[in-house]
């Protein structure tokens, strides 16, 4: 990805960096220097090369414009976009980049403030995001499927077939802005998207005006009306991550597919213990379309061989998963769950989800049996095209299990970068993996005006003496 020749654009503006690019060849890198740069215009970038900015807060570039401030579509060829900070913050709803049908992908190091699905991923797209900062975003990363054409492909996991979101930092702060509200979850996906999330700081503890939601996998809740495709995740895997909110009602969300979910840690800071929430979209979809909703095991997409093991919640090492919506609360209550059809009757999420078959509080064993579709992926015995049976006398699905090597293998094709390494915490302004005086100076600024905690702060102080 980083080879061929340097090209050099002759300031950050979009039309420079444009027609440097335009001038390049494939396995280029086009070094674009520090500077701040308003970007009326898209970046198309169309070949295998890489973009590399003179790091965060070195190479600025802010958006002013409804439109994506880079769209990639590269296909089989490598990209590569580093070092760079994009601002949002003029136009809250945008893209910083856009990346679609593409399968070698690398975007890191850099810092995206504000923004909609600040990168977001269309269709088949594969590599990994690696190594930035992601401030105030309505959603961090938003990935957006091939829908059914995913659902064709091999439901294996530890494979590179996925996109791979690593060591990067999600921050929500009081300065999230007004005008949109409640932030998203931080990583949001849809539509069949695969993905792998891991080692990654998800950081909300600064956040009290609202609720910090770090993570949802999206379900199949448009499948059934004629016009949509809308499916939901065939396979995802989340693991290593460090995720702390000041409070939450729904930190973690899955509404469909297998996933496997370990060795996090999940903190918060005030009200109510987490937990992830496991839910069935065709349990209460009935405001979306009435027509062809399962009403017993399986669903189409539903939540099959998952497994979640090795979490900590506040310090607990006890699993702590919910089925969300349970058909005996139907029972007697004067405002019906969406999933109650009449008092004491139900079709809610534990129809369709039970720990045992669909999933499990361990990692995959020799042991205890796996669910196995017919024919077509996702299908729930609706049609002739097969459905979802499990066989109890055989191992768990995915046993053994092992993940994919980590680093992803296109983090480690460019080492020599001059721009950060990782954010080791949240006093890591600069992110250059450590913690100097003057960060954590500031960062007991904001522990006085009571934007972080003690224990914040303890923590930078060693980051501090470990230099």
């Amino acid at each position: 990805m980083d080879g061929g020749n340097n090209v050099y654009a002759n300031s950050c503006s979009q039309e420079d960096v444009q027609a440097a690019i335009d001038s390049a060849n494939d396995g280029d890198t086009v070094i674009v220097p520090a500077g701040s740069c308003v970007w009326n215009k898209t970046l198309v970038i169309t070949k295998g090369l890489a973009v590399r900015g003179a790091g965060i807060d070195k190479t600025l570039i802010i958006n002013n414009m409804a439109d994506p401030l880079i769209d990639i579509v590269t296909h089989n060829d490598a990209v590569r976009v580093s070092g760079f900070s994009f601002n949002n913050s003029l136009y809250v709803g945008n893209s910083a980049i856009e990346i679609r049908d593409s399968i070698r992908v690398r975007i890191d190091h850099s810092e995206f403030i504000n923004g909609l699905r600040s990168v977001h991923a269309l269709k088949r797209v594969e590599g990994v995001i690696d190594h930035n900062k992601f401030l105030n975003c309505e959603i961090a990363v938003g990935i957006t499927g091939d829908n059914d054409l995913s659902w064709e492909r091999a439901i294996i996991p530890g494979t590179g077939n996925s996109l791979f979101i690593e060591n990067n930092t999600f921050i929500i702060t009081n300065n999230f802005p007004i005008s949109q509200n409640e932030p998203e979850q931080q990583i949001y996906q849809q539509e069949g998207a695969r993905t792998v999330t891991r080692y990654n700081l998800f950081d909300g503890s600064a956040y009290t005006d609202g609720n910090y939601l770090a993570y949802d996998s999206h379900g199949n809740q448009k499948y059934y009306n004629e016009t949509s495709d809308f499916r939901g995740q065939p396979l995802v895997e989340v693991y290593g991550n460090e995720i702390i909110a000041h409070h939450s009602y729904r930190i973690i969300d899955f509404r469909g597919g297998s996933v496997l979910f370990y060795n996090n840690s999940l903190t918060t800071l005030s009200r109510s213990m987490p937990c992830i929430d496991l839910t069935e979209e065709e349990a209460w979809s009935s405001h979306f379309t009435d027509v062809g909703l399962d009403t017993e095991w399986p669903a189409e997409d539903q939540i099959t061989n998952s497994f979640f093991w090795g979490n900590s919640y506040n310090g607990d090492t006890t699993e702590r998963v919910k089925v969300r919506q349970a058909n005996s609360e139907c029972e007697g209550i004067k405002s019906p769950l969406p999933c109650c059809t009449g008092s004491g009757v139900g079709t809610c999420d534990d129809t369709f989800i039970q720990q045992g078959r669909d999933f499990f509080l361990h990692e995959p064993q020799a042991i205890g049996g796996r669910s196995i579709y017919t024919n077509r992926q996702g299908a729930a015995g609706n049609d002739d095209d097969g459905t979802l049976q499990f066989i109890p006398n055989e191992p768990n699905a995915y046993y053994p299990y092992i993940p994919y090597p980590y680093p992803h293998p296109l983090a480690l094709i460019d080492t020599n970068t001059s721009t950060p390494q990782q954010c080791v915490h949240k006093a890591d302004s600069n992110c250059d993996g450590k913690v100097n005086v003057q960060e954590l100076i500031n960062f007991i600024k904001k522990w006085k005006k009571g934007e972080v905690t003690i224990r914040d702060v303890i923590g930078a102080i060693k980051k501090w003496k470990n230099g």
